[in-house]
C-alpha cells in the first residue's frame, strides 16, 4: 500500500504579521501514512507520535499553501474529505508540515447523558471515564426549561472547591432575573454568565492561572546537582514568583528516579492545586513545563545529569567537597574513605563473600549452560589460588564455526585481592569478538599460565592448525609449546610496534613495519625490510632477533588469517566495562 510522508510540527502557536500566518513550533517528528487514511486514523497517529492522550486533550490541525500571490490562511483539517486534500497536496510535492495545537478537553453532558467535547471540532461521545477532567453537574433532563450556567473567571482556584446547586422547591430558576442560588465553600463566588441557548446542564470550568496567584511550588532558585545514579533527573531551575514551604511541592536540588516519576508527580500536583502546565521542551535528557497563561512566569526545568568533574569511581576527595557543600561541615579524609568503603559493601557486598560464593555459581554455571567447563584451585590452607570458566556455548561455537586462532592475554585486576584476568578471545566470521575462557590467578608466571593452558585443552581438546597469538610474554611462549606442542605461536604486531616507539624513540617506522608484518609475498616483505634497514639498521636487527617467523606473515608457519594482534582482548574488556561487569 503506498504511503504519504508527512512531517508533523508542534509545541507552538499560530501568529500573523502583515496579513501572513506563521507557526512558531519548537518540535517536529515524521509519519506515514496511508493514502485511505481517515480523520479519526490520523488524529490517533498524530497524538501517537506527538505524545497526547486524546481522552484529555484536543487536538487542531492546520496547514498553509505556498503561493505566490497573496498569503492564504492556513486550512484546518475538520474532516476525511480534508485529509484526502491533505495527502494528494503532500504527495504531489507539497512539503508544508501539519501543524498541530492542542488544548483541554471541556466536556458537556447532553440531555439524554451522552458527553460531547464543546471546544473539539472533532466532536465525539466519550463514556463517563474518558470525561473526567472537568467536573460536570447534571440537571434533571426532565427540566427543559433550565438555564445553562457557566461559571468561567480568569482568578486562579488555589484549592479543589465543592459547589452545591440548591433549587428551592424543586423549581427551576427565574430565567427572567437571570440568577441561580449557588452555595460555595472557601472561596469567593467568581462572575456568572448566564445564557437561555443551551441545554439544561450545568458546567464548572476550573480556571487558569493568573498573576494574581500562582501554586506553591517550594524553594526557587537556579543550582547545579550531583547523583550518583545517571538516570537520575534533578530540578535543575524553578522560577515564580512566590516562595512556599510544601512538602508536596518541589525543592530546588530535588532529585527523581526517572523523568516519568517526575511527570507523575507533576501531574498528580496539578490535579492537587488546581492549575494547568503545559510541556514547554521534552527529551531524553531535559523537560521543561510552563503555564498555559502567557503572562503566568512561573517554571520547571528538570535535567538529567552525572558527576562534573569527577572520575567515574566515587573517591574520598569528592565525598568531602561534597559534604561540605551540601552540610556546611567538613569531614576528614579517614572519616570520608571509611564512609565510602561502608557504602561499597552495603551496595556490592564484600570481596570475602564474593569469594566463598564461587563454588555455588560454579555449580550453577555448569548447571544451565550445557558442556561449560569450570575450575577452582586453592592452596594447602584452603584459600583462592585460581579460577577458569569456559561456557558451552562458546566452546560448542569455536569447535564448529570458529577460525582456530585464539588470542590470548592478561590484565591486572584492581580489587582488594589483586591478581591478574586471564583472556583467550577469537574472531567470528564476521570479524566480531568471540570470547572463549577467562582465568583468573596471582600474576602472570609460568605457574599461572600453565594452568590456564592446561584448563583450556581440558575444555577444547586437540585442534588441527591451532594458532596462538600474544604479546612477548615469555611465559605465555613457554606454556604454549609445553600443553599445545602441535600448535604454530606468534607475535602480536601491536605490541611488536610498541616495543618499537619505546626502544627508537626517534626512528619512525610504524607504517613500513605494518607493511612488511601483512605481506603475503616474500618479493614484497624482503623490499620493506631492506627500507627499514635503510632507515635504522639497529631496528632491522630487533625485529629479525624478534623473530621473522613470528610476526611477519609470509614467514609464518600456520594459518593466523587476517588476526595480526589481540586488540579483540582489549575490547572485550572494554565491553565488560561498558556493560559493568566487574570482578573483586
Amino acid at each position: 500500500m503506498a504511503t504519504v510522508r508527512v512531517p508533523i510540527l508542534y509545541n507552538g502557536e499560530w501568529t500573523q504579521e502583515n496579513g501572513e500566518y506563521r507557526f512558531t513550533g519548537t518540535q517536529i517528528r515524521g509519519i506515514k501514512v496511508p493514502h485511505s487514511t481517515t480523520l479519526k486514523q490520523l488524529v490517533e497517529k498524530v497524538a501517537e507520535v506527538i505524545s497526547i492522550d486524546l481522552s484529555e486533550f484536543v487536538i487542531s490541525m492546520k496547514f498553509k499553501f505556498k503561493t505566490s500571490s497573496e498569503p492564504l490562511p492556513p486550512m484546518e483539517i475538520l474532516n476525511d474529505c480534508d485529509v484526502e486534500f491533505f495527502l494528494e497536496e503532500a504527495n504531489s510535492g507539497f512539503r508544508n508540515p501539519l501543524c498541530i495545537t492542542y488544548e483541554h478537553r471541556v466536556n458537556i453532558i447532553e440531555p439524554n447523558g451522552d458527553i460531547r467535547a464543546e471546544n473539539s471540532p472533532h466532536a465525539r461521545h466519550l463514556s463517563w471515564e474518558e470525561s473526567h477532567y472537568y467536573p460536570t453537574v447534571d440537571l434533571s433532563a426532565s427540566q427543559p426549561e433550565v438555564d445553562r450556567v457557566r461559571i468561567e473567571d480568569d482568578s486562579f482556584i488555589p484549592h479543589p472547591t465543592e459547589v452545591h446547586l440548591h433549587v428551592e422547591d424543586g423549581m427551576v430558576p427565574d430565567i427572567e432575573a437571570r440568577t441561580v442560588h449557588l452555595d460555595v465553600e472557601d472561596m469567593t463566588l467568581p462572575n456568572i454568565e448566564v445564557r437561555t441557548d443551551s441545554p439544561p446542564v450545568l458546567t464548572i470550568i476550573q480556571p487558569r492561572c493568573s498573576n494574581n496567584y500562582l501554586p506553591r511550588l517550594g524553594l526557587l532558585a537556579s543550582s547545579n546537582s550531583i547523583s550518583t545514579n545517571d538516570s537520575f533527573l534533578s530540578v535543575d531551575n524553578l522560577v515564580s514568583n512566590e516562595v512556599g514551604d510544601d512538602s508536596d511541592g518541589f525543592m530546588e536540588r530535588q532529585q527523581f528516579s526517572s523523568k516519568e516519576v517526575l511527570q507523575g508527580k507533576l501531574s498528580a500536583y496539578a490535579i492537587t492545586r488546581n492549575f494547568e502546565y503545559k510541556t514547554f521542551k521534552s527529551s531524553k535528557n531535559l523537560l521543561v513545563v510552563t503555564c498555559v497563561d502567557k503572562n503566568c512566569k512561573w517554571r520547571l526545568r528538570a535535567v538529567k545529569f552525572k558527576y562534573d568533574g569527577s572520575s567515574s569511581s566515587y573517591r574520598a576527595a569528592e565525598i568531602r567537597q561534597d559534604f561540605q557543600q551540601q552540610y556546611g561541615y567538613d569531614i576528614s579524609y579517614h572519616k570520608a574513605w571509611r564512609a565510602r568503603e561502608c557504602a561499597m559493601q552495603i551496595v556490592r557486598g564484600s570481596p570475602e563473600e564474593s569469594y566463598k560464593l564461587l563454588p555455588q555459581y560454579m555449580a550453577m554455571l555448569e548447571k544451565k549452560n550445557l558442556r561449560t567447563r569450570t575450575f577452582l584451585e586453592v592452596d594447602d590452607t584452603n584459600h583462592f589460588k585460581y579460577f577458569f570458566m569456559a561456557i558451552g556455548s562458546s566452546l560448542r561455537g569455536f569447535s564448529s564455526s570458529i577460525r582456530p586462532v585464539i588470542a590470548v592475554d592478561g590484565t591486572f585486576l584492581k580489587g582488594k585481592y589483586k591478581g591478574t584476568m586471564f583472556i583467550a578471545t577469537c574472531k567470528d566470521g564476521n570479524n566480531q569478538i568471540y570470547p572463549l575462557a577467562f582465568g583468573v590467578g596471582d600474576s602472570e608466571n609460568d605457574a599461572s599460565w600453565l594452568w590456564f593452558f592446561t584448563k583450556l585443552r581440558e575444555s577444547i581438546g586437540e585442534v588441527e592448525n591451532l594458532v596462538f597469538i600474544s604479546d612477548r610474554h615469555p611465559s605465555i611462549k613457554k606454556s604454549v609449546s609445553t600443553v599445545f606442542p602441535n600448535a604454530t605461536y606468534g607475535v602480536c604486531t601491536y605490541h611488536l610496534k610498541q616495543n618499537l616507539r619505546a626502544h627508537f624513540k626517534d626512528v619512525d617506522v610504524g607504517g613500513i613495519f605494518e607493511a612488511a608484518s601483512k605481506a603475503y609475498r616474500l618479493t614484497h616483505f624482503t623490499y620493506y625490510m631492506n627500507e627499514i634497514y635503510k632507515v635504522s639498521e639497529a631496528v632491522g636487527k630487533y625485529l629479525e632477533e624478534a623473530g621473522i617467523d613470528k610476526w611477519a606473515r609470509s614467514h609464518f608457519d600456520g594459518r593466523r588469517y587476517s588476526i595480526m594482534n589481540v586488540n579483540i582482548n582489549y575490547s572485550l574488556l572494554i565491553l565488560m566495562i561498558t556493560n559493568m561487569i566487574k570482578i573483586d
